[in-house]
Parts: C-alpha cells; sequence; structure tokens
C-alpha cells in the first residue's frame, strides 16, 4: 500500500527549488507524468468515493530505474492547481 512519505517536500533539481510537492512512495516512472494520483475513499455501508488526491510530476530513481526504499514519487496537490488556475472543487 502507497504511504505518504511527506504532505509538503521540496526539491532541488539542478539548482531550481520546486516546492509544494507531496512525497510518496508509490511506484511512478517514466511516462507517468500527468497522471491522477487517486484513491478509493471508504465512506461506509460497502461504499467509496474516487478522490484524486493531484497529478504524479516527478520521480526519483536510481540510474533510471525504480529502487525500494530508495525511490519516491512527487505529486502536485489537486488544490494548489485549483488555486493556480482560479478553480474551485465541487
Amino acid at each position: 500500500m502507497p504511504w505518504v512519505l511527506a504532505a509538503i517536500h521540496s526539491e532541488n533539481v539542478g539548482g531550481t527549488v520546486f516546492t509544494e510537492y507531496v512525497q510518496a512512495d508509490y511506484r511512478a516512472i517514466h511516462g507517468d507524468s500527468g497522471a491522477a494520483v487517486a484513491y478509493n475513499r471508504y465512506v461506509g455501508s460497502a461504499t467509496t468515493d474516487y478522490v484524486v488526491m493531484g497529478v504524479q510530476s516527478a520521480s526519483h530513481l536510481v540510474d533510471e530505474a525504480w529502487v525500494d526504499g530508495t525511490s519516491y514519487s512527487l505529486f502536485t496537490r489537486v488544490d494548489n492547481i485549483h488555486s493556480a488556475l482560479g478553480l474551485t472543487n465541487p
């Protein structure tokens, strides 16, 4: 089961600092950027809601490969996307 490692994470890539990512341990590789990061939330009586938490942005890989315990994924939070685009969450 994937876990959030840090709710607010900054990443320095080539001297540019990217902020407000969520760091998680789900496996994402090249080509996954832009995909929805989502889960099914139990709401009772065998019912779930499909909840989008954000958009896959980057992954920390080792020699272009996922290494358990070392690699991690970063996603942009959906509330930051809504704010940047002037949208509201229905």
